[in-house]
């Protein structure tokens, strides 16, 4: 029998090609629908810790809804822009307990998925290449970096968005416009690149200022090294300074709606100078050697140093055989410094390099990823005129890495599967429709809290407690110009 002509014309390489687009958007399609129903599930049953993560998110998103303002009535410890972005989901999903756990266990992981697409997206200008890297590097976040899931502080959130403004560097689109008779070009490139450094800020205090001033030393070697007068190199420099800070400003102050001021003094200097794990900070003490073991736990050594160095070795083959642009040796020299600066930074004041590291582990993993994919591609994809031994040798190394990298994405995709269908889907989406109108949040707790509840219950006064409690120590995490309420600051009632 003669096989058709299309299917004769169709090589090994490009078969595989297909099969790894393919399964990776089948993976990623998988995975958003299993974080989803998790969402979905984990919201009729809030298990959350009492201090940090659902409680964190809970009352500043209540205080929206009433009409008060960020800032002024109230600060968010983590940055401004962070409830604003759990905000449209947790009122569309009925602005309730069960809608912050929902908000909360979603908003992450997309922005996650989004921040890498768009990078690898930028890198490669190439959206199979990005869908398949953004996959794997999901499979590699999933099992080694802490990057995709809120947890208790959001951290995979509030990196996200230094490496939305990383993949506008990369992109670098010629954006302008010719005004006036002489025709005086107006770039819009830096005014939207500060504006993500700034948004980087709103979204992630300490991640985004880490981000800018990784940015900075990185300008300031290219200046210094740079053949013009120290006069335009000065004032250029200046005006980059300045350009910074006010599009932060700018951006703070709508998200804000005018107290950027406000904003910034409690996250740069009420934050910093009231914080109870800070070394030297009772019962704390102060670095001690013996602390220098969590930097040989088996998750450091076998899952974060290993991408962290394979990432930087990564980038210095890639600039040594010129496999990186000098854009995008730029690009990925901020990204390197990013994550050491977080980690130098926060190494002050405590010591927790499982955490302090996640930024510089996924700085490195994406640069792996990206370069990898990188080599791998143009090793399939070459015209081979003259083979060799060594040549053959890195293109079967390259379509054995292909291959794994289809087979693990299969693998993964199949272990959502079986996840989901181990979930009871009718009883979350019929369950999930009806908490989306419910007022009562008590309601929709797990056991151990449902206990909690009921041993707290006796010790406030009757008629004042319609909602879910909330400890009583998170009022450290607001400004001290709150308005007690009385009772009803710890038990929120609308």
């Amino acid at each position: 029998m003669k096989k058709p002509k299309i299917l004769g014309q169709i090589t090994l390489k490009q078969a595989l090609l297909f099969t790894a687009v393919f399964v990776s958007i089948a993976h990623l399609l998988v995975f958003v629908g299993y974080a989803v129903f998790a969402a979905l599930g984990n919201g009729l049953v809030m298990d959350s810790y009492a201090a940090n993560g659902t409680f964190q998110l809970y009352n500043p998103l209540r205080r929206l809804l009433d009409g008060e303002v960020l800032a002024r009535d109230f600060p968010f410890f983590h940055g401004v822009g962070v409830p604003l972005l759990h905000f449209p989901l947790f009122y569309i999903m009925g602005h309730n307990l069960f809608a912050v756990e929902v908000a909360k266990l979603l908003v992450s992981p997309l922005i996650f998925l989004i921040s890498s697409f768009l990078l690898f997206w930028a890198y490669f200008k190439n959206v199979k290449k990005a869908v398949f890297t953004t996959s794997i590097f999901t499979v590699i976040s999933l099992l080694c970096i802490d990057a995709i899931w809120a947890g208790n502080s959001l951290l995979g959130l509030r990196t996200a968005f230094p490496f939305i403004a990383a993949a506008f560097m990369l992109w670098h689109p010629n954006w302008h416009v010719n005004i006036g008779k002489h025709k005086t070009r107006v770039d819009f490139y830096y005014p939207i690149l500060y504006t993500l450094m700034g948004i980087s800020v709103a979204c992630g205090t300490e991640q985004g200022l880490a981000f800018m001033l990784a940015y900075v030393l990185i300008r300031v070697i290219q200046y210094i090294r740079s053949k013009e007068t120290i006069k335009k190199r000065v004032l250029a420099f200046v005006g980059e300074l300045c350009g910074v800070a006010l599009a932060t400003y700018v951006v703070l102050s709508i998200m804000t709606l005018g107290h950027a001021h406000e904003a910034l003094y409690y996250a740069l200097v009420e934050v910093s100078g009231d914080q109870g794990w800070y070394f030297g900070a009772p019962p704390n003490s102060f670095l001690q050697l013996s602390n220098l073991d969590q930097l040989f736990t088996n998750r450091m050594l076998f899952y974060m140093l290993p991408i962290i160095i394979g990432g930087i070795v990564a980038y210095i083959i890639g600039v040594k055989k010129a496999l990186l642009s000098k854009k995008e040796t730029f690009v990925f020299s901020i990204l390197l410094l990013y994550g050491l600066v977080v980690f130098a930074v926060s190494a002050t004041g405590y010591w927790a390099p499982s955490a302090q590291l996640i930024p510089l582990e996924r700085a490195a993993g994406v640069i792996l990823v990206a370069i990898v994919t990188h080599v791998i591609y143009n090793l399939i994809q070459a015209k081979k005129s003259t083979p060799n031994t060594k040549g053959k040798g890195f293109s079967v190394l390259a379509f054995g890495l292909l291959l794994g990298s289809i087979i693990a994405l299969g693998y993964n995709t199949a272990v959502f599967l079986q996840k989901i269908d181990w979930m009871p889907l009718r009883h979350i989406i019929t369950e999930s429709r009806k908490a989306r109108h419910s007022t009562d949040d008590a309601e929709y707790v797990s056991t151990a809290w449902r206990k909690r509840l009921e041993a707290f219950a006796p010790h406030i006064e009757r008629g004042h407690v319609s909602g879910l409690p909330i400890p009583v120590f998170m009022i450290r995490f607001a400004n001290r110009r709150m308005d007690l309420r009385g009772v009803k600051t710890i038990l929120y009632t609308p």
